[in-house]
């Protein structure tokens, strides 16, 4: 079966790992697009529409901010992970991320791959010394991360992380706050590539369907408060 492969950037350096040991093309995302979730779900779209080719395509993609909502499986089935970023992935399951959400609610999570990409922090703050001096630029970063109590570096699996595991203590201490590690796993992703794709963990939308948000919100997954609602 030929199959597509379109995914974010920050999860290039695991995929293309994983990938090698199938025949996959693959079609990475920039990370600039998230800022921006209209512009990511018309990038999207436009992959989803150049698959002509392609039996099926694989979505290494949530919900991200609703980008993933409406978009158009026009020539072939489309499997989505069944999460809402990618955080999920990168730690390997959806229950793990909610434990570490449930041991600290004011976590910034950082990965190797989201730190190489060309827009991060460190070099954000860079450019607002430069425009504005750097006590502006300080107060502005610390404006911005006044709800989180910790840095979280997660250890992906790629080789080597010295920079970027460096890179993520420099953020924590620009911004004042502690730093602390956890292991991640690839073990969503390669469910991803490998299938069978379970209804609890993916979407699988048939060639001319279209992706619902309440897609990403069925069962276990709903919030509590929109459990309790269907319960009345």
């Amino acid at each position: 079966m030929t199959t597509k492969l379109i995914a974010c950037e920050v999860m290039r350096r695991e995929l293309e790992a994983l990938s090698a040991r199938h025949k996959f093309d693959c079609s990475f995302v920039s990370m600039d697009f998230h800022l921006y979730p209209q512009k990511l779900h018309r990038e999207l779209q436009r992959l989803l529409d150049e698959s002509i080719d392609y039996e099926q395509v694989l979505l290494s993609f949530g919900l991200c901010g609703g980008a993933a909502k409406g978009l158009h499986a026009a020539h072939c089935p489309l499997i989505i992970p069944r999460v809402h970023d990618c955080l999920a992935l990168l730690l390997g399951s959806r229950q793990r991320l909610a434990q570490l959400q449930q041991e600290e609610k004011g976590t910034f999570y950082l990965t190797d791959g989201w730190l190489l990409t060309e827009r991060n922090i460190l070099a954000d703050h860079k450019r607002h010394c430069e425009r504005h001096g750097e006590q502006k630029a300080k107060r502005l970063l610390t404006r911005m991360f006044d709800s989180y109590t910790r840095v979280l570096f997660v250890h992906t699996g790629n080789r080597p992380e010295d920079n970027s595991l460096a890179e993520s203590k420099r953020i924590a201490e620009l911004i004042g706050l502690q730093h602390q590690e956890a292991e991640g796993s690839i073990a969503y992703l390669q469910a991803l590539l490998q299938g069978p794709w379970p209804e609890e963990d993916f979407l699988r939308i048939p060639q001319g369907g279209v992706v619902q948000e309440d897609d990403f919100f069925t069962g276990s997954l709903l919030p509590a408060c929109r459990r309790t609602a269907q319960a009345i």
